[in-house]
């Protein structure tokens, strides 16, 4: 994987944010990047809404005021560590609705359990109103929906709906598991049959993204008692468990996950994204005993798509980015299994972006190449608001 970095300096006469970190943003179609709320380090939370659409010159801000049409008249809320999702409609005519869910006002300690939508298209955002599901027999007590959270873990679901992992509720780190089918209007708790030694431990501000239609990678966080995590986690959606939990030795919290495979290879089509899940099985199967990691003595490790950047690390803030690999590991039998591994991707020093934490990153598929979009993020002085790109090919 290559990766070419260069900063994405705005348009003159293009009004960029104000800086922050914990914003939520996704990928919208085109080169567009939305961008929603966060926080600067008083902490005072935004409620607006950016467009970030990048040119041959470098890119573009554009503020966006959103026809609101929440039910009971309420407004939206500022809010930081919420998810954005975007699900394209199934037209492929480019649009789309991104899924606004979650969020902390961190002055006043509220912490959000809503969901809302934005049409890319018409630019209204709604309510998400839910239905409810019919209770089970065998598990009356059973949650209809998930507790509120903050800085938790959100994908695409094979087209048509949200997956949410972990985050912070008012008990602390969380580490269930939600499905949020958008044309249902339904939530389903994936993890609910799971037992807790099967689950990896609660966490808040973890790095996570899809590496499938139904996959979601999970690496590092805050747990209960405050230390950082360092595994790597990845839960097969369409079976409903995690199929690897496993230390990498690179502790790290608010930082981003993003899965930068080519374009000729998208997530679940084949390739190094499948190619990953499909390792992190096989790798989660040989560590628990089952065997179904052992590979030919010659068949080479798989690829990964995955770039992890910045974070807080415990003791500094991260200014580097991380490849997950995979290595090949020899058994007692003789067969091979699989390991996952966190290595620094080499990069110029040159224009090199600052250090930071809580930032956002999103990814964006051309006819060539992927490119990697951070925006904003804080360190121990600046709350920022700059934009950095890297190419990956």
């Amino acid at each position: 994987m290559d990766c070419d970095h260069h900063h994405g300096t705005t348009d003159p006469g293009s009004e960029a944010p104000p800086g922050r970190g914990g914003a939520a943003c996704c990928a919208i179609g085109g080169r567009r990047i939305l961008v929603y709320g966060g926080a600067d380090r008083s902490p005072a939370a935004f409620d607006d809404w950016w467009v970030l659409e990048l040119t041959e010159s470098g890119g573009h801000w554009t503020k966006v005021s959103p026809v609101v049409k929440l039910t009971h008249k309420r407004k939206l809320l500022p809010r930081s560590g919420a998810s954005l999702t975007f699900i394209p409609d199934a037209d492929g005519g480019g649009g789309g609705k991104a899924y606004l869910y979650g969020g902390q006002e961190p002055l006043a300690g509220i912490i959000f359990d809503d969901v809302l939508c934005l049409d890319t298209a018409s630019w209204e955002l709604s309510d998400v109103a839910l239905e409810r599901p019919p209770r089970q027999p065998r598990q009356p007590h059973q949650a209809q929906q998930p507790p509120g959270r903050h800085s938790h873990v959100a994908g695409a679901f094979e087209g048509s709906g949200v997956v949410v992992f972990g985050g912070a509720g008012l008990r602390g780190p969380l580490n269930d598991v939600w499905l949020l089918d958008v044309s249902a209007r339904r939530w389903r708790c994936l993890s609910a049959e799971l037992a807790e030694e099967e689950c990896p431990d609660g966490r808040e501000m973890a790095a996570g993204t899809m590496i499938s239609e139904a996959g979601l990678l999970v690496h590092g966080g805050r747990g209960a008692d405050g230390a950082l995590l360092d595994d790597m986690c990845i839960f097969d959606g369409r079976a409903g468990r995690w199929v690897l939990i496993q230390a990498t030795g690179h502790a790290r919290c608010a930082h981003a996950a993003c899965n930068v495979a080519p374009p000729s290879l998208p997530a679940g089509g084949g390739g190094g994204a499948a190619a990953a899940a499909a390792a992190a099985a096989a790798a989660a199967a040989a560590a628990r005993g089952r065997g179904g990691g052992a590979m030919g003595s010659g068949a080479p490790p798989p690829a990964s798509n995955v770039l992890l950047s910045f974070g807080f690390t415990g003791e500094t803030v991260a200014g580097d980015l991380l490849q997950l690999s995979f290595l090949r590991q020899q058994r007692t039998s003789g067969a091979y299994g699989l390991r996952a591994e966190l290595r620094p991707v080499k990069a110029g020093a040159e224009g090199a972006p600052p250090p930071r934490f809580a930032h956002a990153a999103a990814v964006l598929s051309g006819p060539e190449a992927a490119e990697l979009v951070v925006v904003g993020g804080v360190n121990q002085t600046h709350d920022l608001s700059d934009v950095h790109v890297w190419r990956v090919v």
